[in-house]
């Protein structure tokens, strides 16, 4: 049986796809679990960095013109 990896990566708005040789496979999963964990990590800010701005624009309250 003949395995067969294939890597699928959205760049630039276009979907690309890449085969990837068995003695590659560990490597691409590695980065493609670092991409997932800096993902989190991005979310997790964009997230802190709303709140905080939520906080500071209901800080401001009547403050604010229209």
């Amino acid at each position: 049986m003949h395995l067969q990896v294939l890597l699928s990566v959205l760049s630039q708005g276009k979907l690309q796809t890449f085969h990837i040789s068995a003695e590659l496979v560990e490597e691409v999963r590695g980065k493609v679990k670092l991409h997932k964990r800096f993902q989190q990590a991005e979310d997790a800010i964009c997230g802190i960095n709303l709140r905080r701005l939520l906080q500071r624009k209901a800080a401001q309250g009547g403050r604010e013109k229209a």
